[in-house]
């Protein structure tokens, strides 16, 4: 597992831990929902078709698809992210190519936005 932070001067303003589990992913998904409500689903996978000489086909799907909270009161955002990224294999004997997702978690606060001083 990989895991980075990230400062702000003498602030930590980022968490973020590569490849949790299966298991981490699915109870971080139901701690996230307890406590912000529904979070925000944002499925940038792609198809991309595979097709061969001899007419079989199949659809192989790649990209990232994040599912991210936010919590206003304290300017915190927290994404869980799941990258799995495919290609058509060049020939069908040589078997399809297995990829192993990665995951991550990132948790980032935001500076409070700076409030705007009048002239007068």
């Amino acid at each position: 597992m990989k895991l980075s932070l990230g400062f702000k001067g003498d602030s930590l303003s980022v968490i973020n831990v590569q490849r949790p589990d299966e298991v981490m992913e699915t109870k971080i998904r139901q701690e996230l929902e307890a406590k912000y409500g529904s979070p925000t689903l944002d499925d940038g996978r792609k198809d991309e078709q595979c097709i061969y000489r001899n007419g079989n086909s199949f659809t192989l799907k790649s990209g990232v698809m994040s599912v991210r909270c936010k919590d206003d009161e304290t300017s915190t955002t927290t994404d869980l992210n799941l990258v799995h990224c495919q290609s058509c294999p060049s020939n069908l004997s040589s078997g399809m190519v297995s990829t192993q997702p990665s995951r991550s978690l990132s948790i980032q606060r935001r500076p409070a936005p700076a409030k705007a001083s009048g002239l007068f």
